[in-house]
């Protein structure tokens, strides 16, 4: 039967339509990119992670009408909520997400970024003696009133708003959090091609892909190319402004902007806004500042919250790679691994839920496992050195 040789190639080159999908990961930047626990992928090769995380969930969970809303029951009026579990971004904390005020109803969205405080776009905002709703993962109503707002301009850009509650939110409502400024040293060409979760007035759980997070004063984003993400893709339309738009980093939300303008979606960099000085003139003025105009509108003492930052460093590896020491074949009803220059190596295989189905310790320079049609990680470990691919078998 013909074999078909697949080895390391490109930085960011995750899927190659052949026979073999086959995941790459930076050599300066030791990763070991299987899902944890959780079902999160959390290594540091950060496009990779951006990107799987929302890959590997949408090429199961595929069928739109069934997995893209947030929530399977959504009845303000009542009120009443229930989240879909079948919803591909359902293992996902969303609850600092909004479905509900009292001026918008479902429009107007904001968006938790401390206990106390939620952004949204300047010119879809909500104001003083509003209400708003957030829903815990359990599908508890946690509602809160608005105590005042700013920075409050005419101008597009940038379109920022941020209340001040009248108390905080329960530890079972999680703010999003942001990218710190030196973001490019992690993820390369500053996002392009990137997936990212989108919400809209109708809380769908819409992908599109970014054009740029900070170009250097919006976000931009793009209909996507790749057909599991297309399928997640709608326009974004009136009604849709201030709604959210994440990185989806170690499993975790991070915010790059809520929406403007339309179409494939655009508007401020909040990456940006994140990062400014202390202190600042609006419109150069930092999320923090503006915090802290909101509490002083609302009348009350400094709330001292401020924004949290993703922790690239969160999860760094000691590890080091195996690079070319090895090569995988498919086959139709498996998968042959070649130790080229290792007297022996770990193999682990791992289906696309995470669950480890074989745990070897290969010897022989060449050995076949055989394999069900499906997708599966491939971990390779030599002392110190690992190496984790993905595979798809026909």
């Amino acid at each position: 039967m013909k074999k078909h040789i697949i080895e390391l190639d490109s930085i960011y080159k995750y899927w190659l339509v052949i026979t073999i999908f086959i995941s790459t990961i930076h050599p300066s930047i030791a990763a070991d990119c299987l899902p944890n626990a959780s079902n999160y992928i959390t290594c540091n090769e950060f496009n990779y992670n951006a990107s799987e995380n929302i890959d590997m969930r949408i090429s199961v969970l595929n069928q739109k009408f069934t997995n893209f809303k947030v929530f399977y029951v959504q009845h303000h009026a009542t009120p009443r909520y229930e989240r879909n579990t079948q919803c591909w971004a359902s293992d996902f904390n969303l609850t600092c997400i909004s479905p509900w005020n009292s001026t918008g109803e479902n429009r107007r969205a904001g968006t938790l970024i401390t206990p106390r405080h939620v952004i949204l776009a300047n010119h879809y905002n909500i104001t003083r003696n509003d209400s708003i709703r957030f829903i815990t993962k359990d599908n508890r109503i946690i509602q809160r009133k608005v105590m005042g707002g700013g920075v409050v301009d005419q101008n597009l850009y940038p379109d920022i708003h941020i209340v001040t509650l009248d108390s905080v939110v329960p530890t079972s409502i999680k703010p999003c959090k942001f990218l710190p400024g030196n973001y490019t040293d992690y993820i390369s060409n500053n996002g392009n091609g990137l997936p990212v979760l989108c919400l809209d007035q109708e809380e769908k759980a819409l992908v599109a892909d970014i054009n740029y997070i900070s170009n250097p004063n919006n976000f931009s984003l793009s209909v996507p190319t790749n057909q599991d993400r297309l399928n997640f893709n709608e326009s974004i339309i009136t009604g849709d402004s201030g709604n959210p738009v994440f990185l989806i980093l170690n499993g975790e939300l991070v915010l790059l902007g809520v929406f403007t303008w339309g179409g494939a979606g655009s508007g401020t960099s909040l990456t940006k806004y994140a990062n400014l000085p202390d202190n600042g003139v609006f419109p150069d003025i930092n999320l923090n500042d503006i915090i802290k105009l909101a509490d002083k509108s609302a009348g009350i003492p400094a709330t001292n919250y401020k924004i949290s930052f993703f922790n690239f460093e969160e999860n760094p590896s000691a590890v080091r790679q195996i690079k070319e020491l090895s090569k995988i074949f498919t086959r139709g009803n498996g998968v042959e691994i070649q130790l080229e220059s290792l007297n022996s190596a770990h193999i682990e295989v791992f289906d696309i839920s995470g669950q480890k189905i074989i745990h070897v310790e290969q010897v022989s320079l060449i050995a076949f496992y055989p394999l069900k049609k499906g997708v599966y990680f491939i971990r390779l470990r030599a002392g110190n050195m690992v190496e984790t691919r993905k595979v798809y078998v026909k």
